[in-house]
């Protein structure tokens, strides 16, 4: 939601009065109460983001039609494959300016061949209905610029609030120890719901490989995706296989929590940029990634730590980690984990986006 928190106040403040829609099934109070303090109004569309020919999505295309064509609106920004497929549909022959933002295609080069047939189209047909889109990684950059989109960008991201993850004074053994985690531990921690897209689990499998396994607390921040039984896989492994786990659940303290780790990991099998990543970095902890899409654009080999190539790669992310439990090594590395943050921060992204929205909103503005 930070995306659209932010784009409300760069919208607003270009004159634009704005309207936020979007499906509001969970009663997410909180962004409700952000969305009007900023001045937009909150309409509340259902949508089924699984499949694209479920009859609710039917629906939701009829009902953007009747917003966009009766609201009189002049710039869309819509988000996410199957909603901004019926967003952009619905603003044909409205006269109004549609960007899509792309949080990340929904397949990599190593995404099978379902998972391409059923995303990949629905990118191409969507692409002719807007006049930008924007991209928040380079992989993903390019391969939108075969698409049938006239102006294609790239951001780095959301944004991140550098300072606000690198200027943070935390007693590291008091919140270790609050964390069941003492100073004498390698903390292994990865940040993100737990979803089989995360790939959490790997990191589990590498740790148990390790003729040293003890000396590694995993811990988990995030909340786990409703059914989908990861939790319980990893906590079931762990227990079976000597892995000390730490699921903490979702987390409001992210800012002090990434000086607590030593070795922070990222194995998503694909991820538009990865936040998370780049807010341990700006506590100067070193990563071990997936090499996909955004990952590989911070997590730089010998620089911030170590990439491995295919998600499934247990013997690979066993070798990062146990290169990175050298603490002379992470050391060395800490201060170009930040600076490489530093190119991610939160003022860039919002320069960019303005920018953006200035060039293609020019003849609707007003």
């Amino acid at each position: 939601m930070s995306f659209i928190l932010d784009d409300i106040d760069i919208l607003r403040d270009m004159g634009y009065d704005v309207t936020v829609a979007a499906d509001n099934r969970l009663g997410e109070d909180y962004i409700r109460g952000e969305i009007a303090r900023r001045g937009a109004n909150f309409v509340d569309i259902r949508m089924d983001t699984k499949s694209p020919v479920k009859k609710i999505n039917w629906d939701c295309y009829r009902n953007y039609c009747r917003l966009i064509h009766d609201g009189g609106y002049k710039a869309v920004v819509c988000h996410t494959p199957i909603t901004g497929l019926a967003v952009r549909m619905a603003a044909i022959g409205t006269g109004a300016k549609v960007i899509y933002v792309s949080h990340g295609l929904s397949w990599t080069h190593l995404s099978d061949w379902k998972t391409k047939i059923k995303f990949k189209p629905i990118e191409f047909f969507a692409s002719c209905f807007c006049d930008a889109i924007i991209t928040i990684n380079n992989e993903d950059f390019e391969a939108v610029q075969s698409f049938n989109c006239p102006n294609v960008y790239k951001i780095n991201g959301v944004g991140c609030d550098i300072a606000g993850y690198r200027d943070v004074h935390v007693d590291r053994i008091a919140m270790r120890h609050d964390l069941g985690v003492s100073d004498d531990k390698i903390l292994v921690l990865a940040i993100g719901e737990l979803s089989e897209r995360k790939n959490h689990i790997v990191i589990a499998r590498a740790l148990a490989s390790l003729p040293d396994a003890h000396r590694y607390v995993y811990a988990i921040a995030g909340r786990e995706i409703a059914s989908s039984g990861v939790g319980k896989e990893i906590q079931a492994f762990c227990e079976n296989n000597g892995v000390q786990l730490k699921l903490l659940g979702f987390r409001s303290d992210i800012d002090k929590l990434v000086h607590c780790a030593d070795i922070g990991v990222i194995p998503s099998v694909r991820e538009g940029l990865g936040m998370a990543g780049i807010q341990q970095l700006c506590a100067g902890v070193p990563m071990v990634g997936t090499a996909v899409q955004g990952i590989k654009e911070y997590v730089i080999d010998d620089l911030t730590g170590f990439t491995v190539n295919e998600p499934d790669d247990i013997h690979g992310f066993a070798s990062a980690i146990n290169r990175l439990s050298d603490a002379s090594l992470r050391k060395s590395m800490s201060g170009n984990c930040i600076r490489v943050a530093e190119k991610f921060s939160l003022e860039q992204s919002l320069a960019s986006r303005r920018k953006i929205f200035a060039e293609v909103f020019n003849e609707a503005h007003g």
